[in-house]
């Protein structure tokens, strides 16, 4: 199996997700701040996309497939409620 900038994009996605989730626990003053931390997922994505529009071997600008974006986004989402609410006693 071949790995596509999708796959890519999407497994990026989910170490997005558990990323914001451990941050939220251990930082919860930054969860409650002006930008909640599903804004920090959109923020993941929208830099991951921009970057990936700049990989080598692009012909043009090509960017990630919607589909690949909502299961992304929707992956990360789930993955940082999972940790933020199963892990509320993190060191």
């Amino acid at each position: 199996m071949r790995f596509t900038r999708e796959h890519i994009y999407f497994c990026l996605m989910l170490a997005a997700g558990i990323a914001c989730g451990v941050i939220a626990v251990r930082a919860p003053d930054l969860a409650r701040g002006s930008f909640p931390p599903l804004v920090w997922i959109l923020a993941v994505s929208l830099m991951l996309d921009l970057v990936m529009m700049r990989l080598p071997g692009n012909k043009g600008l090509q960017t990630i497939t919607m589909p690949w974006r909502v299961a992304g986004f929707i992956g990360a989402a789930l993955l940082y409620l999972a940790v933020a609410q199963l892990a509320p006693s993190l060191p």
